[in-house]
């Protein structure tokens, strides 16, 4: 990993679950309800994974309670979400038959989109016309998806979006964010953080080189731009200034084990603090990991 410097944020452990699960993706919404992706039953020894698995999503209100919004079928994972302004909420979903979930207030959860066999469906975000934007983990492309509809298409297709043939130690595509018309992917095999721009004709433009050394998983932007990145089975949360600058703000220091995504919060208490949250080191410890919801203060320096 190429880093700049080392420079820990303040951090709190808000809860420790229950050893098996593993949390995959967390969205902040408008009234400061943080939604959490976990999952029970992964098998992280086996090629398809997620055979034996279910998914949760997890309302966490800001007085602490929480409550189980959604849970998927056997052998589709809970992914990364994202919350639209309504209180719509969206989610990957990987398994035999990987796609796009909604989960509207006072609605059942639906399926909303079915990708084909061999798509890994992974980051996830709303671009600025409105669409869904998921990149694919295996296929080296990036989806567009119509929330209202489900009307899925290829928008990207890029051989730098790709992990190594055979030898990849890492998903390819795997983070997704929006920076006004700027796509930004985490490439977590190549280990480079590339910008897509989106043009007015729906195309995308040829990308820029943000960062390289920074195995990526999903990652929030931050106040000045700055992007947080989640770093998975190494154990890190990396900061990539505007500037370029990197640096570690988070490790197993402050129980970053298994960082798998990251978002600020939207109140007025907490909108300068970054939820992360982990699997508990699910690769090696199998089920017995606990996944961790953690806090961090990514512009305060630790004491």
């Amino acid at each position: 990993m190429s880093i700049d410097t080392v420079e820990p944020a303040m951090a709190q452990v808000v809860k420790t679950y229950a050893a098996g699960v593993a949390f995959e993706g967390i969205a902040a919404g408008r009234d400061g309800t943080l939604y959490l992706a976990a999952n029970t039953g992964l098998d992280f020894t086996r090629s398809a994974y997620y055979h034996d698995a279910n998914g949760q999503i997890i309302a966490r209100r800001t007085d602490g309670s929480e409550r189980v919004l959604f849970t998927t079928p056997t052998g589709s994972t809970a992914g990364v979400i994202v919350a639209a302004p309504d209180g719509t909420i969206f989610m990957t979903s990987n398994g035999d038959q990987p796609g796009i979930w909604r989960l509207s207030p006072g609605a059942d959860a639906v399926k909303i989109a079915t990708l084909p066999s061999g798509a890994w469906p992974n980051g996830l975000d709303f671009g600025p016309d409105g669409m869904l934007y998921t990149a694919d983990s295996n296929l080296a492309q990036i989806w567009r998806i119509n929330p209202a509809t489900g009307k899925t298409e290829v928008a990207l297709r890029d051989k730098r979006l790709a992990a190594r043939p055979v030898v990849a130690l890492a998903p390819g595509a795997n983070g997704v964010r929006f920076a006004g018309q700027d796509m930004i992917v985490t490439v977590s095999d190549s280990t480079e953080v590339l910008k897509y721009p989106l043009g007015t004709d729906g195309r995308f433009g040829a990308p820029a080189l943000i960062a390289r050394g920074i195995p990526g998983d999903d990652f929030a932007i931050g106040m000045d731009g700055a992007l947080f990145v989640t770093t998975h089975p190494y154990d890190t949360v990396v900061k990539i200034a505007p500037d370029g600058r990197r640096t570690i703000i988070a490790g197993s220091r402050q129980n970053i084990i298994g960082a798998t995504a990251a978002a600020f919060g939207t109140g007025p208490q907490d909108g300068d603090i970054l939820y992360v949250v982990t699997d508990g080191g699910a690769f090696t410890k199998g089920d017995t990991a606990q996944g961790q919801l953690v806090a961090l203060r990514p512009y305060g320096r630790a004491k």
